[in-house]
Formats: structure tokens, C-alpha cells, sequence
């Protein structure tokens, strides 16, 4: 079954308690509840989603809802995958941590955070799925960002759908407006074409350089049903004071056994940058199983 709910307030003084003895973990392949501590020394209060475990099935439970209320700090660890429902409020302290600790913040609002932590492989931010495929952008405002090795903010796959991806029952992909590629046998584009097989003809590309504020286009898929096209790139909209970045800001196109998405858009406006890691805006890679891959991103 999934975890449940524990919600403690103490005196800070007069408290000793090991305080990561309190969970609310799922069982085996089930989601994991909320921890809530709130010392007397504390304005609002922390909450946690804690998975305690080194793996969970995505396939066969779905994302912890946590409402966005204030926290003093809010905290995602150990592989707990969690969707924020709402805006969360203004200054808030948000940590990700452990590998695939994941959180999905709603787009098309913009979350203006004191402080984000992204620690540990395969841990990120992300951006919620649209469900009536209208790609919706991930906006950060943040004083102080830091982004570890391994992990991720990324609007990976969110922009775009693929030929039969999702709400779009169409062979061929959408592109820039949410209107269809009206192509077949070609991935999609953005800052680069896409490529094309059979004759046909690439989808054009479209989106200011110096200002990226489209999606990346998703590929066709294949006559078959059972082979989709891959769905374009999302938008990433960072405003920072200072960020760390050791792990990726990625807004990748989606890799597809038919054909593939283009790669998404990044605009980051920052005061500071340190750190040894790596910005994309990739279109989906070619392998020997794929037909064709999408075009670069901006």
C-alpha cells in the first residue's frame, strides 16, 4: 500500500528526537506519503516525501500529489517521485535528493524560489505533462540555484507531440502553433531541420535565436500504430542570481523508433555561473532501430 501521513510540531528546546526515524514510505512498488515537522524555533514548518529506497517501478504507481503550500523548506529524497499541485508560494526552499528523486512542478506560472537543490544521478525538476497537449513552459525565478552531478532541471520531452502521442491520434507530429507537421517520414524541427526519409519534405524551422520561446516539434510516427513519433523539447525559463551547475539543463527532444522530436528551448538569464556541467537543447540521437532524428533546439 501506499505511505501515509504524519505531521509532528515540538518544542525545539526541549527535543532530541533522531528526527530521520519519522516515515511515511510506501510498501514494495508503492508510492511514498508526507512527513511534516514543524519545531517550535520554525515558521512554517518542513515537509518531506521521503521513498527510502534505491528504486520504484514509475510503470506501476503514479507520482506522490503534494499540495504547494509554505514551507520552510520542502524536500524531496531517496527516489520519491513527487507532483507539486499549485503554485508554490513565493520564497520557498525547495531540495531534491537522492538518486531519482524527482519533482514535477506545474508550467505556465511562474515558481519564484529562495533556494533549489538538485543532488544525487538521475534526480530532477521537472515539468508536469500537459494532458490536453498544449505544451506549457517550466518558469524558475531563483536566488540560488544548484544543480549536482548527475542530475537535472529539464523540460525533457514536453514540448510537441509525436504522430500518436497522447491526444494526437495523428500519424504526423505538431509543430510551432500546436498544429500539425501535416509529414510523414521526418523528425521534428526547431532551430534545425529534422531529418527526413522517402521524399519527404523537412518541416521548416522556426524561432528567434536570441530569445527562444517555442517548443520543439515532435517526428512522425510510423504507419504502424505501435510506433510513435517522438515528442519535441519543452521550454526552460530560468531567472538566476547565482547557480551551480555541475548536472544538465536539458530540454532534449524525445528519442522514438520511428522518428524522432526536435530539441526544445533554454533561456537562462544569471548574475553568476560556476560549475563543470552542460546545457542542451538536443534533438532526439539516431540509433540503428530509429528511422529519423530531430533537429537541435535553440
Amino acid at each position: 500500500g501506499g505511505g501515509g501521513r504524519v505531521a509532528i510540531t515540538y518544542d525545539t528546546a526541549g527535543s532530541t528526537f533522531d528526527w530521520s526515524k519519522v516515515s511515511a514510505k510506501g510498501g514494495d512498488r508503492a508510492g511514498p506519503g508526507t512527513v511534516y515537522l514543524k519545531g517550535s524555533q520554525q515558521q512554517y514548518g518542513s515537509l518531506s516525501v521521503d521513498y527510502k529506497s534505491s528504486w520504484m517501478d514509475r510503470t506501476v504507481v503514479k507520482a506522490t500529489q503534494v499540495p504547494a503550500g509554505r514551507y520552510d523548506r520542502f524536500e524531496v529524497r531517496n527516489n520519491a517521485w513527487v507532483e507539486v499541485v499549485g503554485l508554490l508560494p513565493e520564497g520557498s526552499a525547495v531540495e531534491v535528493s537522492g538518486a531519482g528523486s524527482s519533482l514535477m512542478l506545474q508550467g505556465g506560472v511562474t515558481h519564484k524560489l529562495s533556494t533549489l537543490k538538485v543532488t544525487g544521478t538521475n534526480a530532477s525538476v521537472s515539468v508536469q505533462p500537459s494532458a490536453d497537449g498544449q505544451p506549457l513552459p517550466l518558469k524558475l525565478e531563483v536566488a540560488s540555484v544548484e544543480v549536482g552531478t548527475g542530475a537535472s532541471i529539464n523540460a525533457n520531452a514536453a514540448g510537441y507531440l509525436g504522430g500518436r502521442r497522447g491526444v494526437n491520434g495523428a500519424q504526423s507530429g505538431r509543430t510551432t502553433g500546436n498544429v500539425s507537421t501535416g509529414r510523414t517520414d521526418v523528425g521534428g524541427s526547431y532551430g534545425g531541420h529534422g531529418r527526413a526519409q522517402n521524399g519527404a519534405s523537412v518541416v521548416p524551422v522556426y524561432g528567434d535565436p536570441l530569445s527562444p520561446s517555442d517548443f520543439g516539434s515532435g517526428g512522425s510516427a510510423q504507419s504502424n500504430a505501435s510506433s510513435k513519433g517522438g515528442n519535441g523539447g519543452g521550454l526552460l525559463l530560468l531567472t538566476v542570481d547565482s547557480l551551480k551547475l555541475d548536472g544538465a539543463l536539458q530540454a532534449n527532444g524525445e528519442h522514438s523508433y520511428a522518428y524522432g522530436g526536435a530539441g526544445g528551448g533554454i533561456r537562462l538569464d544569471v548574475r553568476s555561473v560556476t560549475g563543470s556541467g552542460f546545457i542542451s537543447a538536443e534533438g532526439s540521437p539516431y540509433d540503428s532501430l530509429g528511422y529519423g532524428t530531430g533537429g537541435g533546439g535553440r
